[in-house]
């Protein structure tokens, strides 16, 4: 998108036009209580439905923390932190002398696997949760890239994402970050003054930010930005007995271990 002269980037929302015979199961239209489609998104069951049968963009607690879905992957939920856990410390993405732009090798991996350690001691059940040692996917995304063909070792126009396995650069990790170009790395409220890390470089030098404004930007590893962790929880992840949410942002689901 052009702004101001420039070419940045910023998040997609999708718009589409329903069947007119499409009718309303449920829900009553705010934002805490969303409609819901007829055949669309089905009522969790408590205590059995599996998180892993939800949708992208359904909240749920997690470490009492607020997080968001990001994607279902191989049975596994991926889940995005909507804000920096109060015990995460860290907010430079590298803060060695080399200042790297590759999160295998930066400091903020191991902050954030400090984090996942953590948890053990303060809260065993959300460690127990993460699937441990997960792939992530590091392509750079530069100026005026395409995506895909940053994140792909080739472009195939009959692949999907989730189907490219030809991957540029990956690493392995308890505890990750957002990548640029995924659905709800944008910030949920506009002018939080808070820009947040991705772990997709941007150059030699720099790595992709979101902005407190939304924008999808960059800075150089050694600035302090956010970070928001992202993780995959289990593929036996449900819903809890307990649970009181409908996966909106002000009353988002429960989980429980088994």
């Amino acid at each position: 998108l052009s702004n101001g002269g420039s070419t940045r980037g910023y998040g997609a929302r999708p718009s589409i036009n329903l069947q007119s015979a499409i009718q309303i199961s449920g829900g009553s239209g705010i934002k805490s209580d969303p409609y819901i489609l007829e055949g669309d998104i089905q009522e969790p069951v408590n205590g059995t439905t599996l998180l892993s049968t939800r949708y992208s963009g359904e909240y749920i607690t997690f470490n009492n923390e607020l997080y968001r879905i990001v994607d279902i992957e191989n049975g596994l939920t991926k889940i995005t932190a909507v804000d920096k856990p109060s015990s995460l410390s860290s907010n430079v993405f590298d803060s060695s002398d080399n200042k790297t732009t590759n999160f295998a090798n930066a400091s903020i991996k191991t902050d954030l696997e400090t984090y996942y350690q953590g948890l053990k001691t303060t809260n065993e059940t959300a460690y127990n949760m993460i699937e441990p040692s997960t792939t992530w996917y590091l392509g750079t995304v530069g100026s005026g890239e395409n995506y895909k063909a940053s994140i792909c070792a080739s472009i195939d126009a009959t692949k999907s994402m989730n189907d490219c396995e030809e991957k540029a650069t990956s690493t392995t990790a308890n505890i990750g970050l957002p990548r640029a170009g995924e659905m709800f790395t944008s910030q949920i409220t506009r002018g939080t003054k808070a820009n947040f890390w991705t772990l997709t470089p941007y150059s030699p030098s720099g790595v992709r930010i979101v902005s407190y404004d939304g924008d999808l930007s960059n800075n150089v590893s050694a600035i302090g930005n956010g970070a928001r962790p992202s993780m995959y929880l289990k593929s036996t992840i449900k819903i809890a007995s307990s649970n009181s949410g409908n996966g909106t942002y002000e009353h988002p689901y429960s989980l429980s271990l088994n």
